[in-house]
């Protein structure tokens, strides 16, 4: 790693903390917001070689982060399975389980691939139907709360979730189920009002 041996200079450290000592002339709150600057703060004590008037206040970490160690293990374990293809954004990739990470399963032969966009995870799924095809994201879920988790005894059973293919209009069902388009016209039962799809093709009809 680049910069690491300057990062660890005890000289230049100590300059940095002197800097700090003589240009804090009144309280600071500071707060960090990813988690790897509070593992670090706290793991090489630099919390305690601040002045007593800067108070630092630990954020709420990004979501990669605060991802629980538990899971993180559950998906190296899915990622070395061999009839798994294992999706994720890059910044999971280096996130350390109990014993490696997932860059060490694909060095190791497991099929774990960065994607940049779930829809990406489609189109693999699509190109390897005998596979199955897992995609994992952290997000902090703050966006979701409202929408997603105060309505989870809502939510469909994931088993209904499946795609159901079918061979003859009439066996359309909203929807999950697709079929080749042909160029035929949509089905009044496949015809969804706002943004939902009018043609079934070889994606879902949703």
């Amino acid at each position: 790693m680049k910069y690491q041996d300057e990062y660890r200079d005890p000289t230049a450290a100590q300059q940095l903390c002197e800097a700090i000592h003589r240009s804090a002339t009144r309280p600071w709150t500071i707060m960090e917001v990813c988690g790897g600057q509070t593992h670090s703060i706290v793991r090489y004590g630099i919390d305690e070689l601040l002045p007593s008037g800067i108070e630092l206040v630990h954020g709420p970490g990004c979501p990669v982060c605060v991802t629980p160690l538990e899971l993180i293990d559950k998906a190296i374990h899915l990622a070395s399975r061999p009839d798994v293809i294992f999706c994720s954004f890059g910044d999971m990739l280096r996130v350390p389980g109990s014993r490696r990470d997932l860059f060490a399963v694909k060095a190791a032969g497991g099929d774990v691939r960065i994607v940049y966009s779930p829809l990406d995870c489609l189109r693999i799924a699509e190109q390897n139907p005998e596979r199955t095809v897992v995609f994992v994201a952290a997000d902090t879920g703050h966006r979701y709360v409202d929408s997603v988790f105060a309505r989870h005894r809502e939510a469909a059973d994931v088993d209904s979730l499946a795609p159901h293919r079918a061979a003859d209009p009439s066996q359309l069902a909203l929807p999950w189920s697709r079929m080749e388009w042909g160029r035929a016209p949509a089905p009044e039962a496949a015809r969804w009002p706002g943004d939902a799809a009018e043609v079934p093709g070889a994606a879902p009809v949703a």
